[in-house]
């Protein structure tokens, strides 16, 4: 099981959104952009953590501060498939 520690980011890009402050979390943490990319319900996670945020959605101002919930990503395993 892999797990995404909790923490404290700030917005420091224009037009950033929290789908993609999402992203680039989990892709610095995990190192990989297809794992980073299937991790259902993590923005939804952040939105509970920061009820704040709803209202500035879709775009956040900079300067935001982002408290992203420690994330277990549980059956990450990717299979093979021989024959399709």
């Amino acid at each position: 099981m892999t797990v995404l520690p909790a923490e404290t980011v700030r917005v420091t890009k224009p037009d950033a959104t929290l789908d993609l402050i999402a992203f680039e979390n989990a892709v610095l943490r995990l190192g990989d952009t297809a794992r980073a990319s299937r991790l259902a319900g993590y923005v939804e996670a952040i939105l509970e953590a920061n009820p704040e945020l709803v209202a500035a959605e879709p775009l956040l101002p900079l300067g935001a501060t982002v408290h992203l919930p420690e994330w277990r990503i549980v059956g990450d395993k990717q299979s093979v498939r021989l024959w399709d």
